[in-house]
């Protein structure tokens, strides 16, 4: 634990030296250590400015690690870096939802806006405060114990359903690719991308051109190629992934979730009763997500 570099991290990330084997243990380590920290501050601190920077100091020192975790898991994807992920997101989503409705941090910020001193701060510390506030009654924070369990339960399974959905449109947009053996039909394409393609064909074994639905290879065909069937196959193709990848189970405990959730919200947040979301979800999903799709894999 003393060398992972996730505990260490002071500005910049080291990246290099940030294994999958090191998100788990930071996170569960980062989260207890806020916790305490938190709970200290609130009983020997007084409601002053002073204080909310320090508990912004440890929320940081978690953000500085989770950000990282993040970034190489969307950027490497690996079935380690997945994993890890997988790992440490139900961690940092009970810590969200707990903190969020945290009774006493709430109370802090009520004493601190009802404070002598709130007056003397500027516009932007005092808008701080006031989103603390609005945050934390959003987030349920008055609601019964009961309800607030409820809640915490809805948004973990919020943020697992999310991360899967994810993770199979990356594995559906990693599938698809456009072989290519004649170079006229990659007409007004810059040679910086051709020679991206050639480079894809030689990694996979294959003479030509490969086109794949990755940002640098995807944007130049769509921007740039003359052949107008190519740009409206890779469109489509971003529009309407193919099976077996990119199924339509996880968007609808997905779509429940998020009405479930804004019901605890509502009249609160939303001018919509969430019933009339929820039917307008409902007549969307049926003339939408429920069509076949076409097999689009090259």
């Amino acid at each position: 634990m003393m060398n992972n570099p996730l505990l260490t991290i002071e500005q910049f990330p080291d990246y290099a030296q940030i294994k999958p084997e090191h998100a788990k243990p930071a996170i569960e380590t980062l989260c207890e250590n806020a916790k305490k920290e938190i709970e200290q501050l609130l009983s020997t601190a007084p409601a002053t400015w002073a204080t909310y920077e320090k508990i912004e100091a440890i929320g940081d020192k978690l953000s500085k690690a989770w950000s990282p975790i993040s970034h190489l898991h969307s950027v490497m994807n690996s079935d380690d870096w997945r994993a890890a992920y997988a790992d440490c997101q139900p961690i940092i989503a009970q810590y969200s939802a707990v903190m969020s409705q945290h009774t006493g941090l709430y109370h802090f910020y009520c004493q601190l806006r009802d404070s002598a001193e709130y007056k003397q701060l500027n516009s932007a510390q005092q808008k701080l405060i006031n989103d603390e506030i609005r945050d934390f009654k959003l987030s349920g924070v008055n609601l019964s114990e009961a309800k607030k369990a409820q809640y915490q339960k809805l948004m973990q399974s919020a943020s697992e359903l999310y991360t899967t959905f994810s993770n199979n449109v990356l594995d559906a947009t990693q599938a698809f690719h456009l072989h290519i053996t004649d170079a006229a039909e990659l007409a007004g394409i810059p040679e910086s991308a051709l020679a991206l393609y050639r480079q894809l064909a030689e990694q996979n074994g294959v003479e030509g051109y490969w086109i794949t639905l990755d940002f640098p290879s995807y944007v130049p065909a769509l921007t740039y190629a003359d052949n107008r069937s190519l740009r409206e196959k890779l469109y489509h193709t971003t529009r309407r992934l193919s099976p077996p990848f990119f199924r339509c189970a996880k968007i609808s405990p997905l779509c429940w979730v998020s009405i479930t959730t804004a019901s605890y919200h509502w009249p609160t947040r939303w001018p919509t009763p969430p019933t009339k979301s929820f039917n307008f979800w409902t007549i969307w999903w049926k003339s939408h997500a429920l069509r076949p799709s076409a097999n689009i894999h090259s």
